[in-house]
């Protein structure tokens, strides 16, 4: 709380001592000071309309979750969608402030139930083995599509048609129509689950917040997040937050040309004129490039050795026993199906396999203790709630730059698709070491390489029909490990057995008449697919 102190002014007409002379100015407030008042105030202005400026908003507020700064990013997304979305239109209607309050109870009951279902939920499974089986699964899937595509084993079939028979899915069964139920039956299971009784058993409520989820949220994510364009900007966006000072890409590059053709402020790709040769670099003298590769190795080996030091001292909690190590887990297989080793490099992974021998069971002392240290280290990143703040301060970021709606994006032109894809494939070919790229794709030149990378890295994401399975099978997964009460029954029953009727629906409705729970049955029926010697059972 700021306070207010009053100040006196001197009456005498004596100049100024240098003790009493006014000294410099304090420094203004660095930007992210200022981020978090803009963000306080429009919190308090949106949610806090009626309510004295002197109380602190936790005291106003329910808590989200368990981190204030999580509350205050959630807040804030919650106070520009209702300011733009719900309030400007129910003023017209009502000037009633406990609408407003209703909501912030609303969201305050959703969100902290996700997070109790988070805390039980088992991170290091899903992240670390149940994600990269799905990934891996649809990049060699989309392979062997691309392999049988034009052949007599499938000749009168596209690319989508043959992957989806080797991954088929309920919601793609009938086209559009499958899809749109799918996601109206997931909202509606959400909600049975989610929403407080009070609110499930209104008709109005629930079928409005099952709409906004099943067109607004899931069909628009799953539309974004299936274009191909869009996953390229995320591969490029993480290679470069986990290498911040990776060098800036080499042509073709990204300028903008005011003498040609294209429009004013138009971007495309050109290769520069080539300038003056520049006189290569002194290479380090022997001395000093030894002295680098030792004091780096030393760096390293201290390093373990100080983890391990600490694990020998303090053990982690014993793991399930079934789990497996996370050398042996979904992961590394799937960093090896990405990056193509098998076509590109055949012997690797069956070497890396065989040197990996000796740690890929926790019976042995070595397996335990590399199991231990590599969760050691990964665990932290798993579970920090920063990653969450940052992700939904960069989700506010683009979608409300300074917290108003962010004009609608222009869908890019075949130009800006190739562009796009040209700068993910260069992120990439600078993600690694020059030493390792020459080994990898030869001596070749970068554009040629670069091209490499795309053909071998990029083209598993470059159908947006193949893509949608992938976003369903990942969305079906974390709903499933999230909500495991529906892997075995289906909203409708879950809402009777909550409303106190049994199995049976409580009401008769378009979407949830008898006759739309046979397809409810027959679109949300449990499927189970062998992969990676194990069953996976996906359900709404």
């Amino acid at each position: 709380m700021i306070r207010h102190h009053a100040t006196t002014t001197s009456t005498s007409t004596s100049p100024p001592t240098p003790s009493t002379t006014v000294g410099p100015s304090p420094p203004p407030p660095d930007d992210t000071v200022l981020t978090d008042l803009r963000t306080l105030a429009l919190i308090r202005r949106v949610l806090c309309t009626h309510s004295p400026p002197t109380r602190a908003l936790d005291e106003l507020l329910p808590a989200l979750t368990s981190s204030a700064e999580t509350d205050v990013e959630l807040y804030a997304l919650v106070a520009i969608v209702a300011r733009d979305y719900v309030f400007s239109w129910y003023a017209a209607l009502s000037n009633d402030s406990a609408f407003g309050l209703e909501v912030v109870a609303l969201i305050a009951h959703l969100t902290r139930g996700v997070e109790e279902r988070v805390r039980k939920l088992d991170l290091e499974g899903l992240l670390l083995d149940e994600v990269p089986a799905v990934v891996e699964a649809h990049v060699a899937d989309y392979r062997r599509a691309v392999e049988r595509k034009d052949t007599a084993l499938a000749p009168q079939m596209d690319l989508a048609e043959i992957f989806r028979s080797y991954q088929p899915h309920p919601a793609f069964a009938n086209g559009a129509e499958s899809e749109r139920q799918y996601l109206q039956l997931l909202s509606n299971g959400l909600l049975a689950v989610l929403l407080p009784n009070e609110d499930l058993d209104s008709d109005c409520e629930r079928s409005l917040l099952r709409e906004i989820l099943a067109s607004l949220v899931f069909g628009g994510m799953l539309d974004k997040l299936s274009e191909p364009f869009m996953l390229y900007e995320i591969i490029t966006t993480l290679v470069r937050k986990l290498q911040p000072d990776l060098a800036p890409l080499d042509p073709p590059s990204v300028v903008t040309s005011r003498r040609s053709s294209v429009k004013p402020g138009a971007v495309r790709i050109e290769t520069p004129p080539p300038g003056p040769p520049s006189p290569p670099p002194a290479p380090p003298g022997g001395l000093e490039r030894t002295f680098t590769i030792v004091a780096s190795a030393v760096s390293t080996i201290y390093s373990v050795l100080a983890s391990l030091h600490h694990l020998l001292l303090n053990p982690l909690p014993p793991r399930p026993p079934k789990r497996r190590t996370l050398i042996r887990s979904a992961l590394p297989t799937c960093l090896s199906t990405l990056l193509n080793f098998r076509s590109l490099q055949p012997w690797l992974p069956s070497a890396i396999r065989l040197l990996t021998k000796p740690f890929e069971s926790r019976n042995t002392f070595l397996g335990t203790l590399l199991d231990d240290l590599l969760i050691s280290k990964l665990t932290p990143h798993l579970t920090s709630p920063q990653i969450l703040i940052d992700i939904l301060r960069s989700a506010r970021a683009t979608l409300f730059p300074g917290n108003m709606p962010a004009p609608p994006r222009k869908y890019p032109s075949e130009k800006e698709k190739k562009r796009i894809r040209t700068v993910a494939e260069y992120t990439l070919l600078a993600a690694f070491p020059e030493v390792v790229t020459k080994v990898w794709w030869g001596a070749r030149e970068k554009k040629d390489m670069a091209r490499l990378v795309g053909k071998h890295w990029l083209d598993p994401f470059a159908d947006k029909d193949v893509n949608k399975v992938l976003i369903v099978r990942l969305l079906d997964l974390i709903v499933g490990r999230l909500l495991p009460e529906l892997l075995v029954s289906g909203g409708v029953k879950l809402r009777g057995v909550r409303s106190g009727d049994g199995d049976s629906p409580s009401e008769e409705s378009p979407e949830e008449s008898p006759e739309e729970g046979g397809k409810e049955e027959k679109l949300l029926r449990g499927e189970k697919r062998l992969h990676g010697g194990k069953v996976l059972v996906v359900r709404a």
